[in-house]
């Protein structure tokens, strides 16, 4: 064996002392505010119900004070509690009444072996353990504290005679503190870690769709760019045909205008027009089948917007394709719905391909990607001089504007039923804890620890038969059915069957085995037979001195409701904490869902930033002018300056869309390349550094290299990954790229390397990754 760690030993005491004199932290989320407002919930109704043996209790005991003032107190408390239960009342308040209660019940009781007398004292035990169980709050250890020192003084105050109930009270009430003090820890440790592991989940998944809106966001923006903007800018620079009808050219230029607009202004890219408006806007001659110009903006209507603009865009692009390439100038859309899905098919009769679409261009790109993206199923279909087909499937999933759900990062029926299992032992361990302080005070101790010892064989018996499988096996639970009358019998036998101090009987401990099989039991009869078996125990004990000890006959039935009323209590609080865990499920994912859409609003302006500093002014000032005339397609100077433009957009366009941070680093340093005539390529790859702050250190290099080059000097950037830890590299002319980096303040963990190589100096800037020591 190995020896303890006095450590650990001590972080574990410490731990425990801080549970029991401060408190819990507050519920992290749904397991912990679960188990907190199921716990507080039940113990509020048991409170409720105990009221009715309360009232029992008066009606069959001898009384120093009238039974209406009596039963009116135990009324007033059940009203609090019920006051509680709607929220229109602090749960403090009613501890505070309800231990006004017990004292106004014992000071009306005439006997301390009398049944008011018992059933207060399991009203104080109650309250006492109540507190802590119901609270976090670090003063739940106070409220029960001056309940042990104030009930002694009053009970010796008002009965002199009562010195066995008084000091049992001072015993009882704090061992049943700390018991409960040590035992829910227990319960919201796991319930905290659920959280703990929920929240890290749900921030994870936040991270990926976050990643992935953005990602998505750019590429469509770069698809339209590339399907609009760039291809007139490719169309005039090319001159022939498509600059010879100069009212053509501008309006085609004035339908560009806007995407250039939108993305400087860092909104989506392009209006969504629809199908049928697209389609109107090409020049293709269209044949229209399948639903009508109003059915098709029904069907549309119902798609999101995301899915909308991908649809709209792939069939513009095949209606491009169309005429750029068929051979043809009509073409056939086709819309209908098929199992709930809206299918467009884009067709044409003219020389058709090989069906091979190369990926990151052409159609691969700009309709099979873009379409994927949005969970749009796109295929092609043709062969060399039998036409083209392409058909886009919009699923029904995808009809109403839904965002991705985080869920918890444990699964839901698994943690409720580790709660309800660890709740268990940690009742069983609390009522055995509780036993062992007060057998010594039994006369005679003898039948309570014997009592306490079988407890503990079938609490550990019960726990290693279950530690592997889901329900207790049979002849455990049948074990567990017959030791119940004997647990009862003997915690009668500590206190003289009722002839010495019957204030000290232990009937709380019988209640152990009866939620033991309450939670592990496989079948409801298991369950029943224990509760039977009790019942059973209780009406023969009872019967045998109703008539010649009636006052100890109604003690003992008082002493058997005390399990009845856990087992009931227990089944409300597995029940409770069921409905209430799906409330707060809910409320998480709600909250989850709102951060995650400020997140996603967020990550889309931070996707765009790139558009804003890519130096797009120039070419939408380009098709302004080409729109109203005032710039002719028709004109060589015209022509180069789309060219340059077309090359320039291209390039943005190259980008990875993976890349959010550095995007828009890249995207100015093109922009000032351009302006200063510094030829600048750049390497990326699917690549981004995850950190802002680090993005921004990485960006301003490649910036400040790109403005210190000259016109007709060349700087080569590019974004790798080395091992598991990306590298930025740059290589620029020698006389000033050391000593830029040189200068340059590079992030924590970030280091940079200058290698000469002729006229040009190499600058890799690595990431370290932190490694923990072994």
């Amino acid at each position: 064996m190995s020896r303890l760690d006095p450590a650990r030993v001590t972080s574990f005491a410490r731990r425990r002392a801080r549970d029991i004199l401060l408190g819990a932290p507050p519920a992290k989320g749904w397991a912990g505010s679960s188990l907190d407002r199921s716990l507080e919930r039940t113990l509020v109704l048991g409170a409720v119900l105990w009221q009715a043996v309360m009232i029992w209790s008066v009606l069959g005991s001898d009384l120093r004070l009238p039974a209406p003032l009596l039963i009116g107190s135990s009324l007033v408390v059940a009203a609090c509690g019920l006051l509680v239960l709607r929220g229109h009342l602090h749960p403090g308040v009613l501890a505070v009444v309800t231990y006004a209660g017990v004292l106004v019940a014992w000071f009306g009781a005439d006997s301390v072996t009398g049944a008011l007398c018992f059933a207060g004292a399991w009203q104080h035990n109650l309250l006492a353990a109540a507190v802590p169980l119901a609270s976090r709050h670090r003063t739940t250890v106070i409220g029960p504290t001056l309940m042990a020192a104030i009930t002694p003084v009053f009970l010796l105050t008002v009965h002199d005679d009562w010195q066995a109930l008084a000091s049992s009270s001072i015993v009882t009430t704090l061992s049943i503190v700390i018991g409960a003090k040590l035992a829910v820890p227990f319960l919201r440790r796991f319930a905290d870690a659920a959280d703990d592991a929920s929240l890290t989940s749900a921030v994870e998944q936040e991270r990926l769709v976050v990643a992935q809106t953005a990602t998505t966001e750019a590429a469509e923006d770069a698809r339209t760019l590339h399907d609009t903007v760039i291809n007139t800018f490719a169309a005039i620079a090319a001159g022939g045909a498509a600059v010879d009808d100069p009212q053509l050219v501008r309006d085609r230029c004035r339908r560009d205008v806007p995407v250039i607009e939108g993305l400087l202004e860092g909104r989506a890219s392009r209006e969504d027009l629809g199908i049928r408006a697209v389609g109107a806007s090409q020049a293709v001659t269209l044949d229209w089948t399948g639903a009508s110009a109003a059915e098709t903006s029904m069907l549309e209507a119902e798609l999101t917007t995301a899915v909308r603009r991908s649809l709209t865009g792939s069939v513009r692009e095949a209606l491009l394709n169309v005429a750029k390439h068929s051979g043809t100038h009509r073409a056939t859309i086709d819309v209908r719905v098929e199992a709930s899905d809206l299918v467009v098919t884009v067709s044409d009769d003219g020389a058709g391909f090989d069906g091979v679409t190369p990926a990151g261009r052409g159609l691969a790109e700009s309709v099979l990607r873009r379409s994927a993206d949005a969970g749009i199923k796109a295929s092609i279909r043709t062969d060399p001089g039998r036409g083209t087909q392409i058909t886009l499937r919009a699923p029904a999933a995808a009809s109403t504007e839904t965002r991705p759900v985080l869920v918890p990062g444990h699964d839901f029926a698994t943690v409720l039923s580790s709660l309800r299992d660890r709740g268990s032992w940690a009742w069983a361990a609390t009522v055995i804890g509780v036993g062992f302080t007060i057998a010594p005070l039994n006369t005679p101790p003898e039948p309570a620890f014997a009592m306490l010892g079988l407890l503990i064989a079938l609490t550990v018996t019960a726990w290693l038969t279950t530690r592997h499988r889901a329900h207790l096996p049979v002849v455990v639970s049948a074990v567990i059915v017959a030791a119940i009358p004997v647990v009862f019998v003997l915690s009668f036998a500590s206190v003289d069957y009722g002839r010495v101090d019957i204030i000290r009987w232990q009937a709380i401990a019988v209640t152990a085995l009866p939620v033991i099989l309450l939670v592990h039991a496989r079948t409801r009869a298991e369950r029943l037979a224990g509760v039977l078996a009790h019942l059973v125990t209780v009406a023969v004990l009872a019967g045998e001195r109703l008539d010649t000890e009636p006052e100890i006959a109604a003690v003992v039935a008082v002493a058997g409701v005390p399990a009845l009323a856990i087992v009931a209590a227990w089944t409300v609080f597995l029940r409770t904490i069921d409905d209430i865990a799906a409330r707060a499920v809910d409320e998480q994912r709600s909250a989850d869902d709102s951060r995650l859409e400020s997140s996603l609003v967020a990550a889309v302006a931070d996707a765009r930033v790139r558009w804003t500093t890519a130096g797009l002014q120039a070419s939408l000032r380009l098709l302004r002018d080409l729109a109203d005339g005032s710039a002719d397609a028709a004109d060589p100077a015209v022509r180069a300056a789309c060219a340059t433009e077309e090359a320039h957009l291209r390039q943005l366009t190259l980008l990875s869309p993976r890349a959010v941070h550095m995007g828009p680093w890249f995207a100015q340093a093109l922009a000032d390349a351009r302006t200063q005539g510094v030829e600048l390529v750049v390497r990326t790859g699917d690549l981004d550094v995850d950190d802002r702050d680090e993005a921004e250190a990485l960006g301003s290099l490649v910036v400040e290299a790109v403005g210190q080059a000259t016109p007709g000097e060349r700087v080569t950037v590019g974004l790798f990954v080395d091992g598991s830890a990306p590298q930025l590299t740059v290589l620029g002319p020698d006389r000033w790229l050391a000593e830029l980096a040189d200068s340059t303040t590079l992030p924590e963990r970030w280091t940079a390397e200058v290698s000469p190589f002729g006229d040009t100096d190499l600058v890799i800037v690595r990431r370290h990754e932190s490694r923990s020591n072994a």
